[in-house]
């Protein structure tokens, strides 16, 4: 930008110095010079040239007359090129806000609006010393670690919006399957039960119904491993929601999680969800 700057002023000093030095070899007598001037000369001797502000001042007036005579015979047209001119600019300046405003829009959208994914479960986990006294517990003999005998479980997934908008027309769904063999890769992730309406406001957490899933037990066989050494059975958790921003964008986000069961100490069993396959996405990650 500073380069045009400096070669459009040279342009214009040439200009003024050609201008100022074509009227310095200039006759005199077009000058209005004194009576002594020699009206046969044609060139221009030192003692009947004009000081340079005075041929300055006249060249300027020379070039302002002649070029005013143009535009007044030509100010229609000018006019018409000013028109167009101003036209096209307030077109070009019309397209540049419109994009300026759709950026600005699109940065304020995707800092405010709803966002929201699984932020984990809550698990309800029973072992057999939490439903059967220790005298019962002797009449079993065929369970030697009883503590790692699951009678039941239950999973209740943990939604939070990250955004700082509130969801609109939220629904969500969960299932589940197992113990069993992996889940295929082209396989249907739905739910059997109807989806539920749910909302969450800005940084909200919140906790959807508990899913009770039988036969976890299964998994840790009272700590003795799989019942078939060829097969290790697993179970899934899925779930997807569905909701719109208040900028009236809709979005989803689903997720799979595999269930395993842990005991390092040999005593407190513990649940572990791990992200299983492709499921686990959302409409930003989609292509």
């Amino acid at each position: 930008m500073w380069g045009e700057r400096f070669l459009a002023a040279w342009i214009i000093a040439i200009l003024i110095c050609g201008t100022v030095s074509f009227h310095t070899q200039a006759p005199l007598v077009s000058l209005h010079c004194p009576p002594q001037e020699n009206a046969q000369q044609h060139q221009a001797t030192p003692e009947n040239c004009a000081a340079f502000d005075v041929l300055f001042v006249r060249s300027i007036s020379d070039l302002w007359g002649a070029t005013g005579g143009w535009v007044h015979e030509k100010r229609e047209d000018i006019a018409a090129l000013a028109t167009v001119a101003i036209a096209g600019f307030t077109i070009v300046l019309a397209i540049a806000t419109v994009r300026l405003w759709r950026v600005s829009e699109r940065s304020l959208t995707d800092l405010e609006r709803a966002f929201v994914f699984i932020d984990g479960f809550n698990v309800e986990l029973t072992t057999l010393p939490d439903v059967r006294g220790v005298d019962e517990l002797s009449d079993l003999p065929e369970i030697r670690r009883p503590e790692l005998h699951v009678t039941r479980f239950a999973a209740q997934p943990r939604w939070k919006n990250g955004g700082n908008t509130p969801t609109r027309n939220m629904t969500i769904e969960v299932d589940w399957r197992g113990p069993g063999l992996p889940l295929a890769h082209d396989f249907n992730y739905t739910s059997r039960w109807p989806r539920e309406r749910f909302f969450l406001g800005p940084q909200a957490i919140e906790i959807s119904n508990a899913i009770e899933m039988p036969g976890a037990n299964a998994l840790i066989n009272d700590g003795h491993g799989p019942i078939d050494p060829w097969f290790e059975p697993m179970m899934f958790i899925w779930g997807r929601a569905d909701y719109e921003d208040i900028f009236g964008h809709h979005h989803f986000t689903q997720w799979c999680y595999r269930l395993r069961f842990e005991a390092h100490d040999r005593r407190r069993l513990r649940a572990q969800f791990i992200q299983w396959g492709e499921y686990n996405r959302t409409d930003e990650t989609s292509v």
